[in-house]
């Protein structure tokens, strides 16, 4: 009797134990305002303008990031694809890398590295052109800094 009781009382203590050790967490606010607007708040000359992200407002957006003596790149082109598959939707085209005014490489990839860069500046510019060479006039250059 003496053990049940005991057994009983280690239960309730962990219980209580267990109880006492939840946290007290507040239900979230909703800071959230709507707002409605009626069509005749505005005169018909004025609009109100959409942030559109930098993919969207220009035909070909790169990204860039270095990492040591490496840059990797991003690009979305619209209407051009770099797959090798006849039945993908655009215009087939490939990317020429030039360093410094050097010919670097031909990438047939949207995202790609340029590895082993030395220390200092480095323009680098990319074109767009078809498979067979010819340009689809878009192009970027941009400067970079290897430490």
């Amino acid at each position: 009797m003496l053990k049940g009781m005991k057994a009983l009382i280690i239960v309730m203590m962990s219980l209580l134990v267990s109880a006492g050790c939840q946290k007290d967490i507040p239900k979230p606010e909703n800071k959230i305002q709507i707002v409605t607007v009626n069509s005749n708040q505005f005169g018909e000359e004025e609009s109100i303008p959409v942030n559109n992200s930098p993919q969207q407002q220009d035909p070909f957006y790169v990204q860039s990031q270095i990492n040591g003596k490496n840059v990797y790149i991003e690009c979305i082109v619209r209407g051009v694809t770099f797959r090798n598959d006849p039945q993908s939707q655009g215009k087939a085209g490939k990317i020429i890398v030039t360093i410094d005014g050097k010919r670097n490489q031909e990438v047939r990839a949207a995202a790609f590295i340029i590895k082993g860069l030395s220390s200092g500046k480095h323009r680098i510019k990319l074109d767009i052109v078809k498979l067979n060479g010819e340009p689809y006039s878009l192009s970027k250059e941009f400067t970079i800094s290897i430490k």
